[in-house]
């Protein structure tokens, strides 16, 4: 029922991670141009930014926490 587990090239992730930096809400035409670029689905695109921000957010709690 699952779709396979996308893996992500070390080039993908870079090139996601240098567009995170700069806007980690990138709007339609930023995530269809990466899609097309890095030859990804547009989709996991998307769920790869959702769960970027998933481990930010959860990174500054534990921060948060650890003060």
């Amino acid at each position: 029922g699952r779709r396979p587990r996308t893996a992500f090239t070390q080039n993908q992730i870079e090139v996601l991670e240098n567009v995170f930096r700069v806007n980690c809400y990138p709007g339609i035409d930023i995530l269809e141009d990466l899609a097309q670029k890095l030859n990804l689905e547009l989709d996991r695109i998307q769920i790869w930014f959702q769960n970027r921000r998933a481990k930010l957010k959860r990174s500054h709690r534990e921060s948060q926490f650890l003060m």
